[in-house]
Parts: C-alpha cells; sequence; structure tokens
C-alpha cells in the first residue's frame, strides 16, 4: 500500500494550535496520541520537516488525518492543512478523494 500526504494551500479555517488542541479536548484524543502521529508521519515522509514545522493534529476521518503545519524559515511563516491519506478505504473512494483535494487546490 501506498501512502499519500498532500498540503493543501494555506488552511484557512484553523485560529492556531491552541484551537485545535481546545478541539482535540472536546473529542478526547488526547494530545500525546497526536504527538506519536506527528513522529510517525515525520518518519514515513522525512522530506516534510524541510519545509514544514508540524504543529498538531486537527483532523481524522475514514481514512486520511489532517495536520496543522507552518512554513519554516526564510519566508514569512504560512499555514498550511496536511492531509495524510492512508488507503483502508474502497479505492473508488479513495479516488474520489484525491479528485476533490486536486479540485481545491
Amino acid at each position: 500500500m501506498t501512502q499519500k500526504v498532500y498540503c493543501s494551500r494555506k488552511h484557512r479555517d484553523c485560529e492556531g494550535e491552541k484551537e485545535a488542541q481546545q478541539n482535540f479536548q472536546e473529542r478526547r484524543i488526547p494530545k500525546k496520541q497526536s504527538q506519536k502521529e506527528i513522529e510517525a508521519l515525520k518518519h514515513i515522509f522525512p522530506q516534510l520537516e524541510e519545509v514544514f514545522n508540524i504543529a498538531c493534529k486537527i483532523g481524522e476521518g475514514t481514512f486520511s488525518s489532517v495536520y496543522l503545519a507552518v512554513t519554516k524559515a526564510p519566508a514569512p511563516p504560512r499555514k498550511f492543512a496536511i492531509k495524510h491519506i492512508i488507503p483502508t478505504s474502497h479505492p473508488e473512494r479513495i479516488e474520489s478523494e484525491l479528485r476533490c483535494m486536486k479540485n481545491l487546490g
């Protein structure tokens, strides 16, 4: 199975790590679990660390997780959502998700 990571354009809905952590607390997803998943993501895709600081996990779905990432210097910091798709669903559903993401940007 091939895993994919997609970076959307600027993530506009998140006010930052504090809001994301509050959302996690409401859903009872421990911060420690989120940090373990971020470390696993960095291990699978080490090139992410060249461009981004991954701040926190901001969402999850049936076959993906979404992380808040901030660009590293020298450019001014910009926020992005990084979606890690794990192909555990029917290929047609994943293909549909990928088409939607491609259309978004």
